[in-house]
């Protein structure tokens, strides 16, 4: 599904008619419009570097939405969601350490 076009959002943000519908629903009261659960991997990483999204929010956007599906999928038996959420904000941490680390020196580009 290739991205809907609109004249507000630059190209690298367009809505997919996935995210579109999901919008609609959400507008109408019927579901609730997930920020990160439908992009890849690499644009959280990337959000996350230009510090618009946190890891611990990504996280916990993952967990509520499993525990919304996981009765009708099945599909984890065994959730730890502390240790989860704990490991993201020590990512928090250490994406801070590196930061400093790195200030002044030349990074590629989208790093």
């Amino acid at each position: 599904m290739g991205p809907l076009k609109s004249q507000y959002l630059p190209e690298t943000e367009q809505l997919t008619k996935r995210e579109m519908s999901q919008a609609t629903e959400c507008l109408k009261g019927g579901g609730s419009m997930s920020q990160y659960i439908y992009r890849s991997a690499c644009e959280l990483a990337q959000l996350i570097r230009q510090g618009r999204a946190k890891s611990v929010d990504i996280v916990q956007e993952h967990l509520t939405r499993i525990k919304e599906r996981n009765s009708e999928l099945n599909a984890f038996v065994h959730l730890v969601k502390e240790e989860a959420l704990a490991t993201a904000a020590e990512l928090i941490g250490f994406a801070r350490q590196a930061s400093q680390l790195t200030e002044g020196f030349l990074r590629p580009p989208g790093f």
